[in-house]
């Protein structure tokens, strides 16, 4: 019996190690806007599976931590959104000073939606 409540972010959902990350760059679809880069890969898992690149651009231990958070409750709020199971790897540009939720989530869902939109396309 799990006391996991239903919407949260398992840590089997996480991309974790560099050959998964070379996968979805090597062969995933990216799509770009002046918050984040977003790569995705179709997966054969369960779940969609996460993996944040925050470079030390973006400043101290803290704050890059705090960014990751917010992709991760994004990434956790949106998921249903996700049309296959996906690899997702999000790379927040560094051009932004100020992170809110609300602008990540503005940001990914707008490309989530080109990658759903482009999938109408080829079908």
């Amino acid at each position: 019996m799990s006391d996991r409540k239903p919407g949260t972010f398992s840590k089997k959902c996480r991309l974790k190690k560099y050959e998964d990350f070379q996968t979805v760059f090597k062969n995933g679809i990216f799509f770009s806007n002046k918050l984040i880069k977003l790569g995705l890969l179709e997966n054969k898992g369960e779940c969609h599976q996460l993996g944040l690149i925050v470079s030390k651009r973006h400043g101290n231990a803290p704050h890059r931590n705090y960014i990751k958070r917010l992709f991760r409750e994004v990434f956790r709020l949106r998921r249903k959104d996700l049309k296959n199971t996906l690899d997702v790897v999000i790379i927040p540009r560094f051009t932004v000073k100020e992170w809110s939720l609300n602008s990540c989530d503005e940001a990914f869902r707008n490309l989530v939606k080109k990658y759903n939109g482009s999938l109408d396309i080829d079908s």
